[in-house]
């Protein structure tokens, strides 16, 4: 299947990035406080994403064995993990994650890309968006990846961890 090679690249970077964050986050972290509501928020939403990059990478290696023809296995991969997406968003933004995410440039700027990425994916559903459905998948994927270092880098930075920056919350 092309792509195929690309995808399991994808869920290697997805393994290693969830191990990894959870390992720092759990060795950093200072162990006689109690985590804040924003850094659980952060941690949890760090590892559902990596985990979301990696069930989504292998998405489509069974469909396409199943014996649906390229076309057909991009359309339902981009189906299901556009409709992870906008849940999550919606879901995620009402259950708190909005305290995680302050009203800042980044935090506007992400509502703009997540945007962008669903219509690009409604597209690839629709088979009339660019390439042969592979490019608008990756860009999804790359975007949960994103999601998830981003998370990440708010966790480490803004907590009260041996590796936060000076601008603490």
């Amino acid at each position: 299947m092309e792509g195929e090679d690309i995808l399991t690249a994808i869920a290697e970077i997805s393994i290693a990035f969830a191990g990894f964050s959870g390992i720092v986050s759990v060795i950093g972290r200072d162990r006689s406080t109690q985590w804040s509501v924003t850094d659980r928020i952060r941690f949890w939403s760090m590892l559902e994403f990596g985990i979301a990059a990696l069930f989504f990478s292998l998405l489509p290696i069974p469909l396409r064995h199943f014996g649906l023809n390229p076309d057909l296995v991009w359309a339902v991969s981009s189906l299901l993990l556009g409709g992870f997406i906008a849940i999550d968003t919606y879901f995620g933004y009402r259950r708190g994650r909005k305290i995680a995410y302050r009203a800042d440039g980044f935090a506007k700027a992400m509502r703009v890309v997540t945007a962008a990425i669903l219509a690009l994916l409604a597209l690839n559903v629709a088979r009339i968006g660019p390439g042969d459905g592979l490019a608008a998948y990756l860009c999804g994927l790359v975007y949960l990846l994103a999601i998830a270092t981003s998370y990440f880098w708010r966790l480490l930075w803004f907590s009260n961890s041996p590796f936060s920056g000076s601008w603490s919350e």
